[in-house]
């Protein structure tokens, strides 16, 4: 399992690094600073992710709500829990689990239990892949087919659009008949 830390404190860095240890998770802690930890969250997709913001967590809560938003896993920010309405805010940003920082040794635990037991677990999004071309002839649809038999290799799935409705030649270059539009796409975005 591959864990993603945000933290810009070197003691909670090292508190964290020996709680995790003692867990008995057998997770590998990758650390990032908290600037970075959106862009980190979205390029490596961690199978957990570990918020610790210095000083008020009142001030960081837009930023909690980002990397909930492009993590396609849960999140816990360990932060102090002075206050209750505090703590609530957190939990209204999508967060999983509080964790004391106070009492990291007990309460990381038994927020990692509560995480491994809850039925609705965030499932694993897509990635979006924008290929643009300069024009015609550009390579723009010679790239997208290559991505496309790439990224379909094994278990995964993958959906190239092209959104040139008049001279796309998409389905040529995959040898393959269209069945949908992208009017398709557009009405049924969940498949």
């Amino acid at each position: 399992m591959r864990w993603i830390l945000a933290c810009d404190c070197k003691e909670t860095h090292q508190a964290m690094g020996t709680a995790v240890s003692n867990s008995g998770s057998g997770a590998t802690l990758h650390t990032c600073p908290v600037d970075q930890a959106s862009d980190q969250v979205a390029r490596t997709q961690p199978d957990l992710v570990l918020l610790a913001p210095g000083g008020a967590i009142e001030r960081h809560l837009a930023w909690i709500a980002e990397v909930v938003e492009v993590a396609a896993c849960d999140v816990l920010v360990i932060g102090t829990a002075s206050e209750a309405r505090t703590v609530i805010q957190v939990l209204d940003a999508g967060v999983a689990r509080f964790v004391d920082r106070n009492d990291l040794d007990t309460s990381l635990p038994a927020a990692l239990a509560a995480v491994a037991k809850m039925p609705g677990k965030a499932t694993h999004r897509g990635r979006v892949i924008c290929v643009a071309g300069a024009g015609s002839g550009s390579g723009a649809s010679t790239i997208v087919a290559n991505l496309a038999v790439a990224m379909n290799r094994g278990s995964r799935n993958s959906i190239a659009v092209d959104l040139r409705l008049e001279g796309g030649d998409l389905a040529s270059l995959l040898d393959i008949q269209a069945r949908h539009s992208i009017a398709d796409f557009c009405e049924q975005e969940s498949r």
